[in-house]
């Protein structure tokens, strides 16, 4: 059975007039990253439908196998219709481009055009899924810049998480250890999956992490650190001098339990690559415990010096 990106030509595909003008009209930066196939689309089941495609990661880079003939929701079948006038429904969660009707493909190939324009967030993700796909297996560096450029336009939280957590996931995989100087900010806020490339790698914990982490946490007095969030941000370096080499010594994660976390919004991926196992650092009684104590130790401070205002 053929893999199903070998049927994809972006060339000498027959498609209407008017899908023509949309897609001749996209700018190449965001054509270049689209998934286009001219195969009949009921030829190939859902991505919701069935397992999908194996993903499999080794030292010499990443593979794929399609398993069936399966698709990726941002894949546009120029067979579909399109309609430029009627009325158009609300996305389902997760859409497809397949599953979308004649007009709201019609406004998915217009907005395609300028994908800076504000647009229902459904419409956002069929784009950024294919974009993902890029991430693993195809054009990492522009799909980066691309999910860049949708980040500062389309603040929705969810896509926001999503597209953090997926350039961190697919930067790792492919060994992009340059993200972290590309992006600086992209460790922030800490989450679970921050701390613990922070603490493989070594990397400087700010005192806007311990502050992340007083929420991750749940410490008891994480409100009132937000409420004097820049103080206490001064007080932890004056209190805590060495906080870093404090929180990190000693700490082995060789046999921490493991956790299960989201890193794709693409579904069409496998299991193991949507969710991966991942060490959980914030459940090492050690790690807590010292965290505990520099979050306690400095709140304690802050409020001495509040009461002597």
């Amino acid at each position: 059975m053929d893999n199903i990106l070998s049927l994809y030509n972006k060339n000498n595909i027959a498609i209407s007039s008017r899908e023509l003008f949309l897609l001749s009209s996209i700018p190449n930066r965001t054509r270049n990253l689209l998934w286009i196939t001219n195969i009949d689309p009921s030829l190939v089941p859902s991505p919701k439908e069935v397992a999908r495609i194996n993903i499999t990661i080794k030292p010499s880079g990443i593979s794929m196998e399609t398993l069936h003939q399966t698709i990726d929701p941002s894949i546009i079948f120029t067979k579909l219709p399109i309609n430029e006038s009627g009325s158009t429904e609300k996305l389902s969660y997760g859409p497809s481009y397949r599953e979308l009707t004649p007009e709201q493909r019609w406004i998915y190939l217009n907005w395609l055009r300028d994908v800076s324009r504000p647009i229902e967030i459904g419409y956002v993700f069929i784009y950024y899924y294919g974009l993902e796909r890029h991430l693993m297996i195809g054009d990492y560096n522009n799909a980066v810049d691309e999910i860049l450029y949708l980040f500062e336009h389309h603040k929705s939280p969810s896509f926001q998480h999503y597209a953090k957590i997926a350039i961190l996931s697919a930067s790792l995989y492919r060994n992009h250890f340059d993200i972290f100087s590309r992006i600086p900010n992209l460790l922030q806020p800490l989450d679970e999956l921050s701390v613990l490339i922070k603490l493989k790698m070594r990397l400087a914990l700010t005192p806007q992490d311990i502050a992340d982490l007083a929420n991750l946490i749940k410490f008891n007095k994480r409100y009132y650190i937000k409420k004097h969030l820049d103080k206490f941000k001064e007080l932890i370096v004056e209190v805590f001098p060495d906080y870093e080499e404090d929180l990190f010594s000693n700490i082995k994660i060789n046999n921490v339990p493991k956790k299960r976390i989201l890193t794709f919004a693409n579904y069409s991926f496998p299991d193991n690559i949507r969710y991966p196992e991942i060490p959980d650092v914030l459940s090492i009684e050690e790690f807590k415990g010292k965290l505990n104590n520099i979050l306690k130790t400095t709140c304690d401070k802050l409020k001495e010096q509040n009461k002597r205002r």
